[in-house]
């Protein structure tokens, strides 16, 4: 095996099913449930909020998104939750780090000579959270460019307003004629 990172998704997958077979996470979503009971969404907060940790931990999208949809889907319908509220938690959880470094990698590449088009990223970490209304910046700098592939690699940053690095991740670019 030449990528070890794609035994992340199964190894997720494996981890929510021992833990919702084990009991633990009903237990969990009934302390989230009486703690957010009040608050209208709250049960899906805190699937969002379970979903941000998981990938902080990981940087793995995929197997925070099939470990919530393993865990936190069952215990949203258990307590009556809309089906597609249930989904959409479970998904921006899953992605929601994501986003700033594309927005940046979309900019950046929008201002190359070339024509290109965004290959994915890699080794994403999530290290710290980003609160609403927090401004951050985004760094963008390419560390490596192979012209006989015709793709770059480059470091991307996501810093809070106190300058604390947030997220990290590397984005590879493709070019074409």
């Amino acid at each position: 095996m030449n990528n070890w990172n794609l035994l992340a998704t199964p190894l997720f997958t494996f981890m929510s099913l021992m833990l919702f077979e084990a009991g633990i996470v009903e237990d969990l979503y009934e302390a989230f449930y009486s703690m957010t009971a009040n608050v209208r969404g709250g049960l899906a907060m805190c699937t969002v909020a379970v979903g941000a940790l998981m990938g902080a931990m990981t940087g793995v999208v995929a197997g925070t998104v099939i470990a919530l949809t393993t865990i936190a889907l069952p215990q949203t319908l258990k307590y009556q939750y809309d089906e597609k509220i249930s989904m959409g938690a479970v998904l921006s959880g899953g992605a929601l780090g994501v986003g700033f470094m594309s927005a940046a990698s979309s900019v950046a590449l929008s201002h190359q000579d070339l024509r290109a088009v965004s290959a994915g990223y890699d080794h994403i970490r999530f290290i710290k959270p980003v609160f609403l209304g927090e401004t951050i910046t985004v760094k963008y700098t390419v560390e490596q460019k192979d012209e006989a592939a015709m793709k770059t690699v480059a470091a991307v940053e996501v810093l809070n307003e106190k300058g604390e690095l947030c997220t990290v991740g590397k984005h590879i670019a493709k070019y074409f004629d």
